[in-house]
Formats: C-alpha cells, sequence, structure tokens
C-alpha cells in the first residue's frame, strides 16, 4: 500500500510551520491573504482534540480567519475570549454562518455520530466538505446522512493536545486540491501527519498511531515492572528517548532500558509492517508515535503512567482490543505488539461495520415508516 508522507505541506501549511516556528505572525504573500479572508471553519464538537485543532489553528493561521464551534457546552479560556471564535449551543443558532462554511470538522464521539449528522442534514450546504476525527466511522455512514460532497476521514491521535500528534487522512474523489491543502495544514499545526490512497487503510493507521500512545504508556509500566525501576527513572527516560529520537540521535541512559527500549521499538515497526504499508510510512507513523507519546508523558508529569494509559483506553474499542493481547504475558515477546495490532485494525473495521449497519437499519425503518 501506498500512502503519502506530509509534513504541513501546501500554501496553509507552509505559513502555519513557519509561524509554529517562530512563534510569531508573519507577513505572507498576496495570495495566501486573499484565501484566507474567505476562510470560514465551523467545528461541530470540540473536546480534546477538537480544542487542540482548534488551538493550533487559532495560534498559526491568519487573524482574518473565523472559526465556529458548535457545541452544547460554552467556551472557555482562552477560546471563549478569542477575536476569531464564535459559539452557539446548536446549529439553528448559527444557521448562516454555517452554510458560509468552507470546511466543517466533525470532532465529537462515535456513538453520537448518527444522533449528529441527523441533526445537522438540514444546515449543511450542497457542497460544503466535512471531515471528521471519529474512530471507526466510514465515509459511506455520512453519506447516508449527507448526501455525496467532499469527505475527509482524519485519525489523529492523542499528542496531538501537546502539538507531536500523528495522523492518517483519507479524501474522497470529490475533495478538491484546495480543500486538500487546508485539512493538511490544520493537520500540520498538531503534529504530522499521513495521506491514505485508500480508505480500508485507515484501520491500520488506528491499529499503529491512533492506539499507539497506550502502547507507549504500558511500555512504561513493563519495564518498571521487568526491571524493577520507579515509574519516575522510567518516564524520565522515555521523555529523553522520545526527544533523540526526535532530533536522529542515539538513545541513551541505562543499558537494560536501552535494550528494552530498542525491543519494543522493533516490535512495534514489525507490528506496523505487517499492513503491507511503504517503509517510509509505517517508520514515520511509529516514530512519530514514540515521539507524540513520550511528549504526552512529559506534559503529564502530575499523572500516573496507568492512568494515561486507562484515559486512552474506551472499552470495547480498538486499543483495548490490542492491549488485552498486549498485557496477556510478556509485552516484548516475538510477535506480541504484532498480534495486538492486529486485534485493533480487526476491531476497527468491526466498529465500523457496526456503525453502518445501524444507519442502514435506522433509513430502512424510515422507508417502511413512509
Amino acid at each position: 500500500m501506498q500512502a503519502n508522507f506530509l509534513r504541513g505541506c501546501g500554501l496553509y501549511g507552509n505559513l502555519g510551520n513557519y509561524i509554529k516556528r517562530l512563534g510569531k505572525i508573519v507577513v505572507v504573500n498576496q495570495v495566501f491573504q486573499e484565501k484566507a479572508k474567505a476562510l470560514n471553519i465551523t467545528f461541530v464538537g470540540c473536546g480534546k482534540m477538537g480544542s487542540a485543532m482548534l488551538e493550533g489553528c487559532l495560534k498559526s493561521f491568519d487573524d482574518s480567519m473565523i472559526f465556529n464551534v458548535v457545541k452544547p457546552r460554552e467556551l472557555t479560556g482562552d477560546l471563549a475570549a478569542h477575536p476569531q471564535t464564535r459559539h452557539a449551543s446548536v446549529p439553528a443558532n448559527m444557521a448562516d454562518d454555517i452554510q458560509k462554511s468552507d470546511l466543517v470538522i466533525f470532532a465529537v464521539k462515535p456513538q453520537m455520530m448518527n444522533e449528529v449528522c441527523e441533526e445537522w442534514k438540514g444546515y449543511l450546504a450542497p457542497d460544503t466538505p466535512v471531515a471528521h476525527i471519529c474512530a471507526g466511522i466510514q465515509l459511506r455512514f455520512l453519506e447516508e446522512y449527507l448526501g455525496h460532497r467532499p469527505y475527509a476521514r482524519i485519525m489523529p491521535n492523542t499528542p496531538a493536545s501537546v502539538g507531536k500528534g500523528m495522523s492518517g487522512v483519507y479524501f474522497n474523489e470529490s475533495t478538491p486540491e484546495q480543500t486538500q491543502e487546508l485539512i493538511s495544514d490544520i493537520l500540520g499545526v498538531i503534529g504530522e501527519q499521513v495521506k491514505m490512497d485508500d480508505e480500508s487503510q485507515m484501520d491500520a493507521v488506528t491499529a499503529i498511531s491512533g492506539s499507539g500512545p497506550a502502547y507507549v504508556f504500558y511500555f512504561v509500566e513493563h519495564a518498571m515492572q521487568t526491571l524493577d525501576m520507579p515509574e519516575e527513572q522510567v518516564r524520565d527516560f522515555v521523555i529523553k528517548a522520545g526527544q533523540s529520537m526526535e532530533d536522529d540521535a542515539p538513545v541513551q541512559g541505562p543499558d537494560e532500558l536501552v535494550r528494552l527500549f530498542n525491543v519494543f521499538q522493533d516490535e512495534m515497526l514489525q507490528g506496523a509492517k505487517q499492513f503491507d504499508f511503504e517503509q517510509e510510512t509505517y517508520e514515520a507513523l511509529v516514530k512519530q508515535t514514540i515521539i507524540g507519546s513520550a511528549a504526552l508523558i512529559e506534559g503529564q508529569a502530575g499523572t500516573p503512567i496507568s492512568t494515561l494509559r486507562s484515559n486512552v483506553t474506551s472499552k470495547g474499542g480498538t486499543t483495548a482490543a490490542a492491549l488485552n493481547i498486549m498485557m496477556d504475558g510478556d509485552l516484548l515477546a516475538a510477535g506480541k505488539v504484532e498480534q495486538g495490532m492486529m486485534a485493533a485494525r480487526d476491531r476497527g473495521v468491526e466498529l465500523s461495520e457496526l456503525a453502518f449497519s445501524k444507519v442502514s437499519t435506522q433509513n430502512t425503518t424510515r422507508q417502511f415508516r413512509i
């Protein structure tokens, strides 16, 4: 399988990454300024992942862009006070702005998508591009509710909250190049990304990088137990290891920890390789997942590693499917991580089919009622 590894490419991403590096707003070319003035982006829901995307956009993009947020609860903190954000509790209270949106991003929990899509189908213009970040939701699910239009399916991961995420993205054939660039640049402000050529690849991305932070967190627990080391020491090692990987420098530390970490990294790579991605793609997915997870560990210094793991493990989800295998016996036994990743991929496929079967059943019921 082929996929394209992107680092904030495109018209908007060059700006976003440049600002991100310099930490200040810069004057850009007239073409970007003219396009940016027309941009109106709507977030449907704004939890941890949606907030990370929105915060990154507000820091990185032109100050003439407008970001609408539709969620039941009020925005808080800097997001509420920012001059580029608008809030409404229901779409009816922002109908005109929604109609003018250049992009609508669904950032709600997967189990809410039926209800949310049913509510929103009457508010979107026929050609408005729609993206979603909900695990296990195929684009055909959205088409059942919202009709044929440009769509993007995105699978980010939790290190996006510290700007070190790894996202996979798939665009349908109706998505114009300019919209693809815009979405790629939004993802560029929360980390790295890989563009998929086939939507079926997204379940493998979920298994590698989407659920991957939990694997890294559990590695810390495994190393603590195996080497009888305190949590603080192992956490500090993993944080520094992630920083070394980001700098393409050798990982250093206690010999036994380095050895375990290298075995874990090799097992992650072997597990990712089974999905038939190009080598550059699966290596990028694994590398950035470890780098981002290490940064997240650093940013959550007061949170026990077991809590970090449980926080990203939803009952019955893809991560739980993987950990059920990885936590049964020796994590670093040959093939254990690979088996866990395959279980996560398979669970993602199951959840996708389950979600679509529910919407198909609902539509059939409506037809009989009519």
